[in-house]
């Protein structure tokens, strides 16, 4: 019975770490990792936002069918996840930082544990032990270091004051997009220390020795705002980065959101008035990537003091580690930021890295869902798939006897602002193709323009490519409405 340890990041494109080939970050033990491990090049999210995707990591289930479809709504208990099923195998579960199941917000009555006016009613001092998704320990960060639950009692035990966590309002939700600055806190009271010296504790002394686990460890960085603490600016605020991929000149052949988002306007509380003529200002994107930057750097300093727990008790020949994000960010990719309806590779393409010493280290281009890391656990650990999957087992491509298992990945958004409509694309190993429910569409050829500067609809060359990509997605998102509708009584 195999130990699992997690990694997810928040926000975090591939390209941001060493092994993904950027000579500018400093990711070492992150990329100690990946030399030991299978790194997966062509990993997609099926969801380009953070609680859909993180539910269907842990459930092995597209959003249209798990039910929690776009941030901010309450999950359904209709989805059995990795941790409900290992907890009821044996395995001890254990969650430290982001979770991301449940709102923050205080908009519903039912609160959720990860909800902001729930902790006003809850003691710093209390222990959540109750079980949650599967989760038998959990120890919280909320939304993008936010002063409330476990990581503000570790805070504050270590010396911290409330007032220098800065940009983030009390006990409000604030993520504003403009936001690039710095934290008057050291790096080692981040909420990524916090993760990694909790999940540290939690190997040491929180569990029972003679049982397997599951650890989620989970950092709420680099998600934006892009704001780096103190000491960890001071490293950046002048070192050299990778450069954005292409410009807004390149968003002349995309829907019209992709325009209204580069000129400021396409925001999370819908349609504003115009923020840039040409983009976020040169500077303001230089500080927002160091910043990036220097929070991947913490959270990788973090993941080393785990791996390095790990080394001490003995415990990775009987470990299999997954490295992973929820999905990633433009930074500023065709003059982009930050996530929703644009599918270009820097948001919807994830870092996936897996160790286990059963699995021969090297790069893999087949493609790999997020739907599939559930099924692809319970096949290794020889565990049941609970009812509805829609994710395939990718173990024979881990242990080497397959690949290419996976010809198309699909990806749903939906409602994630209140300005836009629902969508639906496929990716293929050399194209992708998007289909709005306003009519709009974009199919990219990856071979011919990997970096997608071009949208050929309209271009009579591509006109037979074109159907067979929209046949193929309607196909596949009939075969997920069937299974969805099968599983509810729906047929």
């Amino acid at each position: 019975m195999k130990n699992i340890v997690l990694f997810m990041a928040d926000q975090l494109r591939k390209d941001c770490l060493g092994c993904y080939g950027n000579r500018y970050a400093n990711t070492p033990n992150i990329d100690k990792l990946a030399t030991k491990s299978m790194v997966f090049d062509r990993s997609y999210v099926a969801n380009p936002i953070c609680s859909p995707n993180r539910m269907t990591i842990f459930t092995g289930r597209y959003p249209s069918n798990h039910g929690l479809w776009t941030n901010g709504i309450l999950a359904k208990k209709n989805s059995v996840t990795i941790t409900e099923q290992l907890s009821t195998n044996g395995w001890q579960t254990a969650s430290i930082g982001k979770i991301h199941f449940n709102p923050y917000s205080t908009e519903s009555k039912d609160y959720s544990l990860e909800s902001v006016s729930n902790w006003d009613g809850i003691p710093e001092s209390l222990s959540y032990d109750k079980g949650y998704f599967g989760f038998q320990h959990v120890e919280l960060t909320l939304g993008h270091t936010l002063a409330k639950s476990h990581y503000l009692k570790w805070f504050k035990e270590k010396g911290g004051n409330e007032k220098d966590l800065g940009i983030t309002a009390l006990g409000k939700i604030v993520s504003e997009d403009s936001v690039a600055g710095v934290r008057n806190i050291p790096s080692s009271l981040s909420s990524s220390a916090f993760v990694g010296e909790r999940a540290v504790e939690y190997l040491r002394n929180g569990r029972c020795k003679n049982k397997p686990f599951f650890l989620s460890v989970s950092f709420p960085d680099p998600h934006h705002p892009f704001v780096a603490c103190k000491d960890s600016y001071e490293r950046w605020k002048e070192a050299p980065f990778k450069k954005p991929c292409g410009s807004g000149d390149d968003l002349k052949t995309r829907p019209e959101h992709y325009r209204k988002h580069f000129m400021g306007m396409w925001t999370r509380n819908g349609l504003v008035a115009k923020k840039f003529d040409n983009g976020v200002p040169e500077e303001e994107s230089k500080l927002r990537i160091r910043n990036t930057y220097a929070m991947i750097e913490e959270i990788d300093r973090n993941v080393g003091l785990v791996l390095n727990e790990l080394e001490s008790q003995g415990l990775m020949d009987d470990t299999m580690i997954i490295f992973t994000s929820d999905h990633g960010e433009l930074l500023g990719d065709h003059g982009l930021w930050l996530k929703g309806p644009f599918f270009y590779e820097g948001l919807i393409s994830t870092p996936l890295i897996i160790f286990s010493k059963d699995i021969a280290p090297g790069r893999c281009s087949s493609l790999f869902s997020s739907v599939d890391v559930a099924p692809t656990l319970f096949d290794i650990l020889a565990l049941d798939c609970p009812a509805g999957i829609d994710g395939i087992s990718q173990k024979a491509v881990l242990e080497g006897k397959a690949k290419d298992l996976r010809t198309k990945c699909i990806i749903e958004y939906r409602n994630g602002y209140n300005c836009d409509c629902n969508v639906n694309a496929l990716v293929t190993s050399t194209y992708k193709f998007v289909q709005y429910e306003n009519g709009d569409q974009e199919y990219t050829d990856l071979a011919s323009d990997p970096q997608e500067k071009t949208n050929q609809i309209g271009n009579a060359s591509y006109k037979e490519k074109i159907h067979e990509a929209e046949k193929t997605l309607l196909i596949e998102k009939l075969k997920n409405k069937n299974k969805g509708d099968k599983q509810y009584g729906h047929a």
